[in-house]
């Protein structure tokens, strides 16, 4: 498996919010309990974001603590490890409360740490169209 860095991990998640938000759109409860293939692919999404948020860098997940990272992770672990037991109205519940919020928290973010880049001059583009991105020792250090 490659390494990705903290950004591409984190447009990972918004990605896959974004599709979950997109396929629920319009939707009500009884609309997800009565479609399989809705409900398929969108605990695919859960997972994909709590691979993501796995494999983020510890200085990230310190610094930005409004984020329930762990939560997220635990999340995904349930639906990986007890798929059987998990209450659709939890699920439902997540969609239509959590996820906007954590939308909203990952795009503040993206959005911080272009800035950022852009800031310090760094342009990572030949790179980012190799899909990996190098930052310098120590970026994001206290």
């Amino acid at each position: 498996m490659s390494k990705r860095d903290d950004r591409l991990l984190l447009e990972d998640m918004a990605e896959a919010v974004g599709k979950i938000l997109r396929y629920t759109e319009g939707k009500s409860f009884d609309d997800w309990q009565a479609d399989e293939l809705l409900q398929d692919g969108v605990i695919r999404n859960f997972e994909v974001i709590g691979e993501a948020c796995r494999h983020l860098s510890h200085d990230i997940t310190r610094k930005h603590a409004d984020i329930d990272w762990q939560g997220i992770r635990d999340f995904r672990n349930l639906l990986i490890h007890e798929y059987f037991g998990v209450d659709p109205t939890i699920v439902w519940d997540i969609i239509s409360v959590e996820l906007p919020k954590l939308k909203h928290k990952l795009g503040a973010l993206l959005k911080s740490l272009q800035s950022l880049n852009r800031s310090l001059g760094w342009n990572f583009g030949t790179l980012e169209s190799k899909g990996s991105l190098i930052l310098p020792v120590g970026f994001g250090s206290p």
